[in-house]
């Protein structure tokens, strides 16, 4: 059968999703397209050869290296793609055409991180199948520092705009501000945001924790709070002995982190809602034009979160797209895998 280079790309979306299986990858591919002919098995694995020996699907390749704003998409593909087992010239088809600065970029994960990605990923499926309102009920948490220029979550990653990050700006002649703000999504609800009017250490976090975080869930339904976990990355203000003190006492064989019940796999933002939606959301917005002082940024973040608390709609698939996360990094073991959703 004939395919376009867009059904081409699906397919080997659907392969690696489905664990490089070919039979499995008939069964993604048909359930994400309903209405296209399936290939057979082979097919799905004559493609992927393809890709890994010549990397593109056909004798010709598009002549694509370098873009408008001079990012170069061989460079881009190594870094992207290598960890699925793509070779770089692939990323030609992968990456959308771009009319501003698009790119995704990926914590650099590590020898023992994908067997702990998968780890959890699997415990958060099976606690969804034995309860199918388990989604609601993990909080789930971070930590950002907005500047005048961009946004850093916890982990230290760059929140990248649609934007060159590389084009000129007379930084040099702008006070320099930042404000650090915790949040959280439980429920389909959005929690916060609390500011730290000092710099987050293990202490303050601490005193967040058992001085504000009950303010802050105060309307969340008393069901979900009876049944809440609550989950935090593995930052370093959250490693202390009296955070986990207190968290064990208040969330008793319920909370996601390190040296918890549950351990968070480190370098994991693309499971993290706060990561993978809420931040990338919020600096789309508060950044859409230049901001011009602290009590400037401060506002704007709030009306931010006030936006997302009145369209709820925003929330809604968070859920959804949590199952699909799982269930993608599952197939691509535990290695990158937002290309392929």
């Amino acid at each position: 059968m004939a395919c376009s280079n867009q059904e081409k790309i699906d397919m080997v979306r659907a392969y690696f999703l489905a664990g490089e299986s070919g039979p499995e990858a008939q069964r993604v591919y048909s359930e994400k397209y309903p209405n296209r002919e399936v290939p057979n098995a082979q097919t799905f694995l004559n493609i992927v050869q393809r890709l890994r020996d010549y990397g593109n699907f056909s004798p010709q390749v598009e002549n694509r290296e370098q873009t408008e704003d001079g990012t170069s998409t061989r460079r881009l593909a190594s870094q992207t793609l290598s960890s699925i087992d793509i070779l770089p010239s692939s990323v030609y088809y992968t990456i959308p055409p771009r009319t501003g600065f698009y790119i995704r970029k990926m914590q650099c994960l590590r020898g023992q991180d994908f067997q702990k990605r998968v780890r959890f990923c699997k415990w958060y499926q099976n606690k969804c199948r034995e309860d199918t309102r388990f989604p609601n009920y993990i909080l789930w948490t971070g930590e950002a520092k907005f500047t005048q220029d961009g946004i850093r979550n916890s982990n230290g990653t760059q929140i990248w705009s649609y934007e060159n990050p590389s084009a000129t700006r007379d930084r040099h002649l702008q006070e320099r501000f930042s404000l650090n703000i915790w949040a959280g999504i439980v429920n389909n609800t959005l929690i916060g945001p609390h500011i730290f009017e000092r710099r987050l250490t293990q202490a303050v976090y601490h005193d967040f924790l058992s001085q504000s975080l009950h303010i802050y869930l105060d309307d969340i339904p008393l069901e979900v709070r009876k049944n809440q976990w609550f989950q935090h990355d593995g930052a370093q203000p959250h490693q202390s002995n009296f955070v986990r003190e207190w968290l064990n006492e208040h969330f008793f064989g319920r909370w996601i982190g390190q040296g918890g019940p549950v351990l968070w796999p480190p370098r994991s933002p693309d499971i993290n809602p706060c990561d993978f939606f809420l931040w990338g959301y919020i600096k789309q917005t508060v950044y859409s034009v230049p901001v011009t002082n602290l009590e400037d940024l401060r506002e704007r973040i709030m009306d931010t979160f006030d936006y997302i608390r009145t369209n709820k709609y925003l929330l809604e698939d968070i859920q959804n797209s949590m199952q699909r996360r799982t269930e993608a990094c599952v197939g691509t073991g535990g290695h990158h895998f937002e290309q392929l959703l």
